[in-house]
Order: structure tokens, then sequence, then C-alpha cells
């Protein structure tokens, strides 16, 4: 299983979770089925949307600010090919 099908796995545990949770001590009409469906679409959203924020932010973190100093690589290079 790859990242990307875990994250869908993750993502729909999360959406099971969440209509399961609203439908808990309800009776079990249409109005609430529907009701159940919007909550935990917006749930699973919100996870989501928490997860590439916090992506962002490390990879804001890690990214080094200026422009990469190339003079140095390309005399490496020429003492490698000599």
């Amino acid at each position: 299983m790859d990242d990307a099908e875990e994250g869908v796995a993750l993502l729909s545990i999360v959406h099971a979770d969440a209509a399961g949770s609203y439908t808990k001590g309800r009776t079990p009409t249409p109005d609430a089925l529907a009701n159940a469906a919007i909550h935990s679409y917006t749930t699973a959203f919100a996870w989501a949307g928490a997860i590439f924020a916090v992506g962002a932010v490390l990879c804001g973190l890690l990214v080094r600010p200026g422009a990469p100093d190339t003079s140095d690589s390309t005399d490496s290079a020429a003492a490698i090919s000599t």
C-alpha cells in the first residue's frame, strides 16, 4: 500500500467515524442520514485541510532562504572530471 492509499484510508475512517457519531442516539430518518453525510464530509475535509496546512508549515520550515550558491558546485564537478 502506498502513501496515497493510506491517506485515503485514513480519511475514509474519519468519514465513517463522523457519520457514526452523528447518527448515534438519533432516529435514522432520511434527514438525519443526509445531515450525517454532510457532517462526515465536512469533518473529513477539515482533517484533510489540517494535514495539508501542517505539511505546508513543515515544508516552509525546511526551505532555506535565498538562492542556492552554484559557484562551488561547478568547481567541484570540474575537479571530479579531471
